[in-house]
């Protein structure tokens, strides 16, 4: 997706079908990578062939699959800045290298003309963070293409998620694109107006209903998933030697 002054580059990654993104400023060629995961290979070679310059990293939420490659991004280009909303970092202690805290409603600018804003979207995890790069929006794991994220993990709330996704159905206008943190390329974005007609949580008149769609079969407080043999593997082999 191209705005006048900025390009939304998307690409798929990793075993849990993680749709990830570069986002360009035209003018400088300075880009920032939203939560940097499961191959640091795959994700330079996105910035390399693009001839782009990364000097932001911006961090949706502090779930294992959204910044697992942050420490090996951060070896390779050591200036770079991580940005990670106020609410998450003091959730998970979060802590690492050229980090800096944003609050809902602060704006992050990426070279000359590229600004986002940025939106408390909680019930994923508690400090859930939405970037808005004009008419696009990038939601994280808060809403997906005809569904949204999961609230049984550790840190989730399922009513805190409600309010979420009524907030997205009720704030943004029809022509605004989501782009969400999981999916696939050929399903990576849709309108908000095909999201309020398609989307299941989008469609409940009451809290009690939404509930019992997202949490069917699930327990709250439950930890992440467990990741395959080959690609803890492959995480580790590519994060940093320790100095």
């Amino acid at each position: 997706m191209q705005t006048e002054h900025s390009i939304l580059h998307q690409y798929e990654l990793g075993p849990w079908d993680n749709l990830m993104y570069l986002i360009e400023d035209k003018q400088t060629g300075h880009c920032a990578v939203l939560d940097p995961a499961w191959d640091i290979n795959v994700i330079d070679k996105q910035i390399k062939d693009r001839g782009l310059k990364p000097t932001h990293c911006v961090i949706t939420h502090n779930h294992y699959d959204h910044i697992n490659m942050l420490e090996p991004l951060l070896a390779r280009y050591p200036d770079i800045k991580v940005f990670m909303l106020d609410v998450e970092i003091d959730w998970s202690n979060f802590q690492c290298k050229n980090l800096v805290r944003v609050s809902a409603g602060d704006t992050i600018k990426i070279g000359e003309n590229t600004v986002l804003k940025t939106y408390h979207t909680p019930g994923h995890s508690p400090g859930s963070m939405t970037l808005q790069l004009d008419k696009a929006l990038l939601t994280g794991d808060a809403l997906f293409i005809h569904s949204c994220g999961r609230s049984d993990f550790v840190g989730g709330d399922t009513r805190a998620l409600y309010k979420t996704i009524n907030w997205f159905a009720d704030t943004f206008a029809d022509d605004i694109v989501c782009f969400p943190g999981h999916g696939s390329l050929e399903n990576g974005s849709a309108t908000m107006e095909s999201q309020r007609k398609n989307n299941p949580y989008m469609r409940f008149d009451t809290y009690e209903e939404f509930e019992a769609m997202r949490m069917d079969g699930r327990t709250p407080g439950s930890p992440m998933p467990e990741v395959s043999e080959e690609w803890k593997t492959k995480v580790e082999s590519l994060q940093p030697a320790s100095t």
